[in-house]
């Protein structure tokens, strides 16, 4: 097995999971829930991607956390107190994002390669001397213990609470022993889970197989493995994964990648090469597949033979066809058996039972929740992007790892954005009892403004001055032309009002004529206008919630990001 084959074949092996099933308990998560999220009036789910750690550069500078460097991150760790765990995967390091700071948390750099990228090592000691290789996914314990899958590295690091790095399993060389501490060989390991009583599951890519670590450091390998391959070029074999569901012992993986475990102590896998989304229920050492289409079975024994002696990747029970290592991936929403992934990589439980899965190539995040996968954020069909934005107007490229934050937002390690994003629902407030009037909120917070609608001919009037202020322009009134001029990062509107005009003008360009259907007007020394017309004259978003009679108006981009 040569491991730069497989990495050339697959071309996109970077990957990771996270779990917070311990080190941030599931009770102090604030509820994420799909079932009570806002939808607007075309069905979809009102939301916000925005950027909260990275400049989009390259790089490995800490500070602000807006103006910070990473190298593609692929790994993420939220903890109660708000702090997140970032692996900055090429940079070798682990970083930590706390108050709007971003640290170097672990791993010293000790050499510059010609390419002026860092490299990784191996050693053990206080965070300042320890040195990794490639670190991905990362999980913690009850004991407050941190693990970390250091992927090139072959190995499972440990932090101590009391600040020590040490290697829990693995010698720093690829294999596939089982054993005790460094007794034990991984391959590429990327994903780590730790279950209340202290045992570590490990997702050991590129041997295919799910492994387990008990707190005395002993690996045990939980499923089977195909003894075949694929020649990636002519004379090379490399190894390949299968697919099987049933019994535990006889089950077949294709690179798993990602992991998670759920309320009953259950795993979920992203076995990315099998594009699927698999389940090992622990107490019944069964393994099925949950999402996705599963590969094509091989036929008999006797094609098995075949295949293989065509170094195809089929084995007794299939997994890719022909001469692949992967399963063919795609893109599709819908029933969990029929929906379509492309890599899937890192995932996390929701409080409701749900899963987020981070769908590397797709660019999107997906969620699965009572038999249906929807797509939560990014391009649809695969697009990539980088803007931040509510729904339909932001991008990912290649998200590598999803987390809960402490506050119900979903985090995302959006690796080859080298940037940290957060992905919030559309909040509402509470109406008041007897309350039935139309009202107006702004923002992703859902924030009231403080100057009521008016309604006239069954339409909604928004306040220029309140609107347009909670969406960051700048408002000001000409009395002498009655006029009211909204700016912003270039964007000038201005409002004739008692006249249906409007002039619209972008970085000092010639304003080019808006004819309204209505005037703006005054009243009680307030400025209205017709809602539908923010929409149409200002970055902006405006749906009604039909149920709480409320207009909602988001501004198109969010924030820091969008452009970036």
């Amino acid at each position: 097995m040569v491991k730069g084959a497989s990495l050339l074949a697959a071309s996109t092996l970077l990957a990771l999971s996270v779990n917070i099933h311990a080190f941030a308990a599931s009770e102090s998560v604030k509820p994420f829930g799909i079932g009570d999220a806002i939808r607007g009036e075309r069905g979809s789910l009102l939301l916000e991607v925005s950027t909260i750690a990275g400049s989009g550069e390259p790089g490995d500078r800490d500070g602000s956390a807006l103006s910070a460097a990473f190298r593609s991150p692929q790994g993420l760790l939220a903890l109660p107190d708000g702090t997140l765990y970032i692996a900055d995967t090429t940079n070798h390091q682990i970083r930590k994002l706390s108050n709007g700071t971003v640290s170097t948390y672990a791993g010293l750099k000790y050499w510059i390669d010609g390419f002026s990228l860092p490299t990784g090592a191996l050693s053990d000691g206080a965070a300042d001397k320890a040195e990794f290789n490639s670190p991905v996914g990362m999980a913690g314990d009850t004991a407050g213990n941190l693990y970390v899958a250091d992927a090139d590295n072959h190995a499972i690091r440990k932090l101590s609470p009391q600040g020590k790095w040490s290697t829990l399993a693995g010698d720093g060389i690829l294999g596939r022993e089982d054993g005790v501490g460094k007794e034990a060989r991984f391959y590429y390991p990327q994903s780590v889970a730790v279950d209340p009583d202290g045992n570590v599951y490990v997702a050991d890519s590129l041997n295919h197989l799910i492994r387990k670590i008990t707190p005395n450091g002993t690996v045990t390998t939980l499923n089977d493995k195909q003894n075949s391959g694929v020649q990636v070029m002519p004379g090379l074999l490399v190894e390949s994964g299968g697919y099987r569901d049933g019994a535990l012992a006889q089950a077949l993986f294709n690179e798993p990648s990602g992991l998670a475990l759920d309320a009953k102590g259950n795993l979920y896998i992203s076995d990315t090469g099998n594009q699927l989304i698999r389940y090992i229920d622990l107490s019944s050492g069964t393994v099925s597949t949950v999402a996705g289409v599963a590969p094509a079975m091989t036929a008999s024994p006797a094609a098995a033979t075949a295949a293989a002696s065509t170094n195809t990747v089929n084995g007794a029970d299939g997994g890719a066809e022909g001469n692949l290592l992967y399963a063919e991936g795609g893109y599709r929403d819908g029933k969990a058996a029929e929906a379509l992934f492309r890599f899937p990589r890192g995932l996390a439980v929701t409080p409701e039972g749900g899963l987020l899965i981070a769908d590397s190539l797709n660019h999107a995040v997906r969620y699965l929740l009572n038999g249906e996968v929807i797509t939560l954020a990014g391009g649809q069909d695969g697009e990539r992007g980088w803007e931040d934005g509510i729904e339909g107007q932001h991008g990912l490229q290649m998200p590598s790892a999803v987390a809960l934050g402490q506050d119900g937002t979903v985090l995302v390690a959006d690796s080859y954005n080298n940037k940290i994003r957060k992905i919030t629902l559309q909040k509402l407030p509470e109406r008041k009892a007897g309350e039935t009037a139309v009202r107006i909120v702004t923002g992703i917070e859902g924030k009231p403004l403080a100057v009521e609608a008016e309604l006239r001919k069954g339409r909604t009037l928004a306040p220029v001055r309140a609107v347009g202020e909670a969406l960051g322009y700048k408002v000001t009134y000409k009395q002498d032309t009655r006029e009211a001029l909204l700016e912003k990062e270039g964007l000038a509107v201005t409002l004739k009002l008692d006249e249906a005009l409007a002039l619209v003008s972008q970085n000092g360009a010639t304003p080019v004529n808006y004819e309204l259907d209505s005037a703006p007007f005054i009243q009680k020394g307030t400025a209205y206008i017709p809602v539908r017309y923010i929409s149409e004259l200002i970055d902006s978003s405006v749906e009604w919630h039909a149920d709480s009679k409320t207009v909602i108006i988001r501004g198109a981009s969010a924030g820091n990001g969008g452009n970036k």
